[in-house]
């Protein structure tokens, strides 16, 4: 499969789970990002001190980083009530 750079790559982001039609490039190491579960191609980088361990994004846990760090800073209960009102809007 052909690779493409995801767009919008910044220096120090987070980036959990992504998923896409075709496979993406991992950002350059120069970056700093943390990329964890990226749907793309094995990274290889000439930097040997970019750091690189490949898992299946199908075990990555939680499956939801921002709905986890959302039940640990409010409740689990308050933040099924936040989801809930949410599905009412869209």
């Amino acid at each position: 499969m052909r690779s493409t750079t995801m767009p919008g790559f910044h220096h120090q982001r987070s980036l959990w789970s992504v998923r896409a039609a075709k496979d993406l490039a991992y950002p350059p190491p120069a970056l700093k990002n943390i990329v964890v579960g990226l749907q793309g191609m094995e990274p290889r980088f000439a930097d040997e001190r970019a750091v690189v361990e490949v898992i299946n994004p199908s075990e990555i846990e939680p499956k939801n980083l921002f709905r986890a760090q959302l039940e640990k800073r409010i409740g689990v209960a308050k933040a099924k009530a936040f989801w809930e009102l949410v599905a009412c809007i869209l």
